[in-house]
């Protein structure tokens, strides 16, 4: 019996929660940014912080976790940049990452 090669791939999720309109999760692929994800989410509320947004990231996805390094998560925060039409700083996301909208 053969399987496809696809069978074997890990697939993994963004997520983005909080001061959103529509909180979901969306699976994840290379090149997503911040911005892109908080339009998918159809932008912030009326009542959320629009000066912060919220990365949540864990080292096990990051390239010095090694097999056997305890796991940790860091907390990145995305500030507003007034000189870009709105947009926040556009970070690129990582397998995983949660953006919550204060």
């Amino acid at each position: 019996m053969v399987f496809a090669e696809s069978r074997f791939v890990d697939a993994f999720q963004v997520e983005i929660r909080g001061e959103v309109r529509n909180p979901t999760k969306i699976d994840f692929r290379k090149g997503l940014t911040l911005n892109v994800l908080l339009d998918y989410s159809g932008g912030l509320k009326f009542s959320a912080d629009a000066t912060e947004v919220e990365i949540l990231r864990s080292a096990v996805h990051s390239n010095t976790f090694k097999a056997g390094d305890r796991n940790k998560t860091e907390s990145i925060k995305a500030v507003y940049n007034p000189n870009s039409n709105g947009l926040f700083d556009d970070i690129e996301l990582m397998a995983e990452d949660i953006v919550t909208g204060k």
